[in-house]
């Protein structure tokens, strides 16, 4: 979630009475909480929305660096969807999560000096088999 508040000293020194800050990321005083501290947690639902029915439905299928994979096993795994995940090995430290993540969810990590473009097509090899969806990123 999202946070939007005003800051009455920048408004004053800005000289805008109505500025509006809108503050994604993790600020539990403020009641900002996308938990994997990324806007990525936005986009999220989305995606998710557009799912297929589950007949003939097997995983998700994300290319990640980090910041997406992060989002979309965190959805996933609160939402009940399975999801594979792909990620170099040196994005997976990007990946704070503050709950355990469930089964359904996988992480692989792309190892051997892998990148991103990496990640996104072994993702897309995934996703060409049967009840494999590509996220579309």
């Amino acid at each position: 979630m999202s946070v939007t508040l005003q800051s009455r000293h920048l408004n004053a020194i800005l000289r805008l009475p109505n500025l509006w800050i809108a503050f994604s990321g993790y600020w539990a005083e403020r009641g900002a909480r996308l938990e994997t501290a990324t806007f990525k947690e936005l986009e999220v639902c989305g995606v998710l929305s557009r799912i297929p029915s589950p007949s003939g439905f097997r995983a998700l299928v994300v290319a990640s660096a980090g910041n997406t994979a992060a989002a979309f096993a965190r959805a996933c795994s609160e939402n009940g969807i399975a999801c594979l995940i792909t990620v170099p090995a040196r994005g997976v430290g990007k990946m704070p999560f503050a709950n355990r993540l469930e089964v359904w969810v996988k992480i692989v990590r792309i190892t051997g000096g892998a990148g991103y473009s990496d990640a996104i097509a072994f993702a897309k090899r995934i996703s060409e088999e049967n009840g494999f969806v590509d996220e579309g990123g």
